[in-house]
C-alpha cells in the first residue's frame, strides 16, 4: 500500500514537467503550461549559477536540478559547489532532484529541504542500458529508506521488450511512494508515453530549444500527444 504522498505528487498522475535550461524559460512559464517546471541549474552560465536571485517570478512549482557531467549534466562541478548552488536557491523550490547514488553528499541539504516541505525526487540514470528488476528494487529501497518522496529512474532501452520489463515492475511491484520511469535515446518518446500509460508519475518535456536528456520531447509535443 502506498504511503501518504507529498502534495506535489498526489493523484491524479502523471505530472507534466517542463524543463528550463535558462532563466528566461523559467520565468516565461505560466500556470497551465505544465504542472512543474524543472530548472536545470547545471545548464546555466556560471555567473548565474552563483549569482541568480534565490527567488524568481513563476506561477508554477519549481523543481531544482543540478547534475554533474557523470550524471548527464552540463558542467563539471564538485559536490560541495553543487550543494551550495541548490541550497542558495531553496527559497524558490517546491522540490529538488538529487541522485540516489550521491545522497550521502547531501544529507544536510535533504534534511533542510524536508523540514521546509520541499519534496525530494530521488533519481538514477542509465545512459547505456536498461537496469534489471533487482536493480530497480534496490534503487527504490535505498531512496525510500533515505526519505525520498518520488523515485525517478531513466534508462536507455534497446527494444520495447526492455521497456515492457520495466513497465511490469512498475505495475506489479508494491510501491510505497510514486515512481517515474522513462526511456532515453531512440525509444525515448515511445517508451515515455507507454510508461505514463502504465503509471509512471512524471512526463518531462523541454522548454526552449534544447532537450536536457537524449530523446527528450519538447513541452509542446508532450501537450500535443496527451491533450494537456
Amino acid at each position: 500500500m502506498m504511503m501518504k504522498c507529498h502534495p506535489l505528487f498526489a493523484p491524479p498522475l502523471p505530472r507534466i514537467v517542463g524543463v528550463a535550461s535558462d532563466t528566461a524559460s523559467l520565468t516565461a512559464v505560466r500556470a497551465g503550461d505544465c504542472d512543474i517546471v524543472e530548472l536545470r541549474v547545471d545548464a546555466l552560465p556560471e555567473e548565474e549559477q552563483y549569482g541568480m536571485p534565490p527567488l524568481l517570478p513563476t506561477t508554477v512549482p519549481v523543481l531544482l536540478t543540478c547534475r554533474d557531467a557523470t550524471e548527464g549534466g552540463h558542467c563539471v562541478i564538485s559536490q560541495a559547489e553543487r550543494v551550495a548552488c541548490i541550497e542558495r536557491l531553496l527559497p524558490m523550490a517546491a522540490a529538488l532532484d538529487w541522485e540516489i547514488a550521491q545522497q550521502s553528499h547531501a544529507k544536510d541539504l535533504l534534511s533542510r529541504a524536508r523540514a521546509a516541505g520541499i519534496a525530494w525526487v530521488a533519481s538514477a540514470h542509465f545512459f547505456d542500458r536498461t537496469p534489471e528488476v533487482h536493480e530497480l528494487e534496490s534503487l527504490e529501497q535505498s531512496a525510500l529508506s533515505a526519505g525520498a518522496d518520488l523515485v525517478k529512474i531513466a534508462f536507455t532501452p534497446q527494444n520495447m521488450q526492455q521497456v515492457e520489463q520495466c513497465a511490469e515492475w512498475l505495475v506489479h511491484a508494491r510501491h510505497a511512494k510514486p515512481v517515474a520511469l522513462m526511456g532515453m535515446g531512440n525509444l525515448a518518446e515511445k517508451s515515455r508515453l507507454y510508461l505514463c500509460e502504465r503509471g509512471s508519475a512524471l512526463l518531462y518535456g523541454y522548454l526552449g530549444s534544447s532537450p536536457s536528456a537524449p530523446g527528450q520531447m519538447s513541452m509542446a509535443r508532450c501537450r500535443e500527444i496527451i491533450g494537456y
